[in-house]
């Protein structure tokens, strides 16, 4: 009866041991990997195998550790409220603890009016609106308002070219930025995380030109009608 019950456990032990490395989730793979070390630590009691209930306590004793950071990486907490919901529409590609070390390159700033950005001149900062509205204004004339999860200044920081139109700020607007060189040295020192925030970045501006293009598109059916 002992050998049946320690046989028992020791196959639902193997078996999830088979599970966990098939899948490709490594946070559920460790899971698995400490609940297989659980029945394999019950199958020593049983048959009274010291050895094995000594060497399946420390194997779940790692991979409990391995859990316990993969659930704190994948954590939200330390966010404020308002960039939890701008991270999970924006940023979802990056891990919590990812997108929380990008904010902490620069102190998060705040600006209460002026010209964030002036048409001509070159710049340095690329800036990710987290709060407020911020205006694009071109040859005096105002072509797209901005808001939370809107970068700001991709084109210029990238390219190096001067800033093509100005962005303007009525009320207070708060926002995180970086420089050309936090950008430089990211990509040298991680290059994965660089490109998904590239990523993020790229999909804004496509967001942007594509509602760029409509807005334009309405004025000129405006304008005809009024004709």
């Amino acid at each position: 009866m002992i050998e049946f019950e320690g046989e028992t456990l020791y196959n639902i032990a193997a078996g999830l041991g088979l599970i966990a490395y098939l899948l490709t989730n490594v946070l559920w793979l460790r899971i698995l990997l400490v609940a297989g070390a659980c029945f394999y630590i019950a199958t020593g009691l049983v048959l009274n195998l010291g050895s094995m209930v000594g060497w399946h306590v420390g194997y779940a004793i790692i991979n409990l550790g391995h859990v316990v950071v993969l659930l704190f990486n994948n954590s939200a907490t330390g966010l404020p409220e308002s960039i939890k919901g701008l991270y999970s529409e924006r940023f979802s590609s990056l891990r919590p603890r990812e997108f929380k070390r990008l904010l902490k390159i620069n102190k998060m700033t705040r600006s209460s009016g002026g010209e964030l950005l002036t048409q001509g001149k070159l710049n340095e900062n690329l800036f990710l609106i987290t709060a407020g509205e911020a205006a694009v204004v071109k040859n005096g004339q105002e072509i797209a308002r901005l808001g939370p999860g809107d970068f700001i200044g991709e084109m210029s920081v990238l390219t190096g070219k001067p800033v093509s139109a100005d962005v303007t700020v009525e009320n207070d607007l708060d926002y995180a930025f970086w420089t050309k060189k936090d950008l430089d040295k990211l990509e040298t020192r991680n290059l994965s995380l660089y490109n998904r925030f590239m990523m993020a970045v790229g999909h804004n501006l496509i967001e942007k030109l594509h509602n760029t293009s409509e807005d334009a598109a309405a004025i000129s059916r405006k304008t005809v009608t009024a004709i």
